[in-house]
């Protein structure tokens, strides 16, 4: 689908956000915890993202998710359920791999809300921002960042809803979109690029004087951050079963696949 429709990526509301909000690094979740305060203080990765024996920590729906469920799928896409390939994992990757004090390696403590202090980077960021970093399709905190289409679910924790959900930052580099830091310009010829603004799967970082970051795809098709708060546009993914067979059609936005 085509269609752009702007959204930011976290969510407004809560009991534990102040007016800036969107410097609290829960919201980069697909799925969040609600209780997160704005808190200064080093906290456990667990308690601020859920962890492998408790993805139920993140009670509450981003925007995003809210909004492909309940509207865009529940509105265009109830008649393709059993097309869809419903054990697909899209992976919402909040492993805390480095601050700007410390060495790269998996965090067990983070800081929820800073205006000042160490940056923090989330897994993608090792994948596709940093320097020499190279794309991979793995999950660290595979049962708790894994999102899976479960039947009659409410969709939080680490559940869909229905089978549908956002590419990943990864996935938007090996169809050629480029890193945030590439000095090449073959992220124009991707197949991916939409002159829009819209947002990836995949948290980036989190500066220390500024926002929770995701990632998302630029207009001339590269991948780059910004602000959760942000406005920007969503484009549902979803995976077909195997053996889908495609009947007619180039792949090109003026001549898509036709499936059986």
């Amino acid at each position: 689908n085509a269609q752009v429709i702007d959204q930011n990526f976290g969510s407004q509301g809560s009991s534990a956000q102040s007016s800036n909000w969107n410097r609290n690094i829960a919201y980069v979740g697909y799925t969040y915890n609600d209780g997160v305060t704005d808190s200064t203080v080093s906290t456990s990765v667990d308690t601020v993202f859920g962890n492998d024996s408790n993805p139920s920590l993140n009670n509450t729906r981003s925007n995003i998710k809210t909004y492909i469920e309940d509207t865009w799928y529940e509105n265009n896409m109830t008649n393709y359920t059993n097309k869809l390939e419903a054990s697909a994992g899209y992976c919402n990757d909040r492993a805390a791999y480095a601050t700007a004090s410390s060495n790269p390696a998996v965090l067990n403590m983070i800081v929820p809300y800073q205006t000042s202090g160490d940056s923090a980077y989330f897994g993608s960021w090792k994948k596709v921002g940093a320097t020499g970093s190279i794309p991979s399709l793995t999950c660290e905190r595979s049962t708790v960042d894994l999102y899976r289409y479960v039947a009659n679910s409410t969709g939080v924790g680490n559940e869909l809803k229905y089978p549908v959900a956002l590419l990943t930052a990864s996935e938007a580099a090996f169809a050629g979109s480029g890193k945030s830091n590439s000095t090449t310009i073959y992220h124009t010829q991707s197949f991916l690029r939409s002159d829009s603004y819209y947002w990836t799967l995949s948290p980036s970082n989190r500066y220390s004087s500024g926002y929770a970051n995701v990632f998302r795809l630029y207009p001339d098709g590269h991948l780059d951050y910004d602000s959760v708060g942000i406005a920007s546009g969503i484009r549902p993914v979803v995976s077909l079963k195997p053996g889908t067979e495609i009947v007619d059609g180039s792949g090109t936005a003026t001549d898509p696949w036709t499936i059986k």
